[in-house]
């Protein structure tokens, strides 16, 4: 039986941008190899390649006595195997099969499920984010091979209280025809987005899967139906109350870019560059979120008119970043949460580089989208600092969180 791939179009068509790429994924990481690379660079037929491939080779051992093993990396931060033409010497020469693991695949994620394969795309990639920013339908849905009406009627029969590969899809499905619906407002979609999520964590898998299938439908044909009125204004009024909000994400922030990532050295003076140019420091928070407010409607309000689904398509490829919903239905509150922080996030750094007066908008909102994903690869500290306090505050609550998006 043929497998079904379902992914964003945008991934369909990925090609990497190899050495026209600003940011390369050849520097700055922490690159695991995985057993069986390790079993084939040790013995390589080649006696000048098995050398080679020996010294690529960073052996570290973990605390519980087991071993891990590392591309080397030089001083500069690239990988050892980086070529002068931006491009990766054991692909030229020895072919993909004889690259590390996660080299191969990234920037995918998939998870797989009999002959079901539901795939996404990091935004730690360059290609990826300025697919995702600059291309209007870059997350509808593409699929290869044959797939029947519902995701849900072909899943395995099972009583465990988590989702199965195609719930989990059909949920990001719905979410993202929401956050994409092209006739109601921002805020509206991001109002029926949190009820959905709500509504999802109460959901009971060990009584019946039959409620999930239900749901979404219920919530699909939502998204369909006229805008309800007075959802907009009331969530635009409440825009003064969420610079409150603002508070605890930008002390995450600034915390995360005193604490740079081991291995990854570009976040850290990156963000300090972007909090400096929007005067936020630790004494002063209170009245940077004020004056972050003003540069968000300043700078963001006019790129949200100009392309309105850019925002969508960000805060979309942020529920594949978090893995929304989760592995089962109780965690799909605290996944939205994630990825609206890490939005917030996204909006804040974007409006500082917008407000450095960027000569392209469009590049700026992909700059920043990869170097979060980036850091978000590397660390959720970000995330879950900025909802310790958020949480402090009270501003976990689906209501009061959404102002952070809106």
């Amino acid at each position: 039986m043929p497998t079904t791939i379902v992914q964003p179009r945008h991934m369909a068509r990925f090609a990497c941008l190899g050495p026209d790429c600003p940011d390369t994924c050849c520097r700055d990481w922490a690159v695991d190899v995985d057993p069986a690379t390790v079993r084939l660079w040790r013995n390589h037929p080649d006696a000048g390649w098995r050398e080679r491939l020996a010294a690529g080779l960073r052996r570290l051992r973990k605390p519980d006595g087991s071993e891990r093993n590392l591309v080397a990396m030089r001083p500069d931060g690239h990988c050892l195997f980086y070529t002068e033409d931006g491009l990766c010497g054991i692909q030229k020469e020895l072919g993909a099969e004889a690259m590390p693991w996660i080299c191969r695949v990234f920037p995918r994620g998939e998870q797989a499920e009999h002959d079901f394969l539901a795939r996404t795309g990091s935004l730690a990639c360059t290609a990826v984010a300025r697919a995702v920013v600059g291309e209007d339908r870059s997350l509808d849905e593409s699929l290869d091979g044959p797939i029947g009406p519902t995701l849900l009627a072909l899943q395995p029969a099972t009583t465990k209280p988590a989702f199965t590969a195609r719930e989990a899809w059909a949920v990001r499905r719905t979410a993202l025809a929401i956050l994409g619906q092209p006739t109601w407002s921002w805020e509206a979609r991001l109002v029926l987005t949190a009820l959905l999520a709500g509504e999802l964590a109460t959901v009971d898998l060990v009584r019946g899967r039959q409620g999930l299938s239900s749901l979404l439908d219920r919530y699909a044909g939502a998204s369909r139906e006229p805008e309800p009125a007075g959802v907009a204004a009331e969530l635009a009024a409440g825009r003064a109350q969420g610079t409150a909000l603002l508070v605890p994400v930008l002390k995450a922030i600034l915390e995360g870019a005193r604490e740079p990532v081991p291995g990854k050295i570009v976040w850290a003076a990156f963000v300090s560059a972007a909090l400096d140019r929007l005067g936020v420091t630790a004494e002063n928070l209170d009245e940077a979120a004020r004056r972050v407010a003003a540069v968000l409607r300043d700078r963001l309000d006019p790129l949200y008119a100009d392309r309105p689904r850019s925002f969508s398509n960000l805060l979309g490829a942020l529920l594949h970043q978090v893995r929304f919903p989760g592995e089962r239905p109780k965690d799909a509150l605290g996944r939205l949460g994630q990825a609206i922080v890490a939005f917030a996030t996204w909006r804040i750094l974007t409006a500082a580089r917008l407000d450095a007066g960027v000569a392209d908008p469009l590049e700026a909102a992909a700059e920043v989208a990869w170097k979060l994903g980036r850091h978000l690869a590397h660390s959720q500290k970000v995330l879950d600092r900025a909802i310790e306090g958020l949480s402090r505050a009270g501003g976990l609550e689906p209501a009061r969180l959404l102002l952070l998006a809106a």
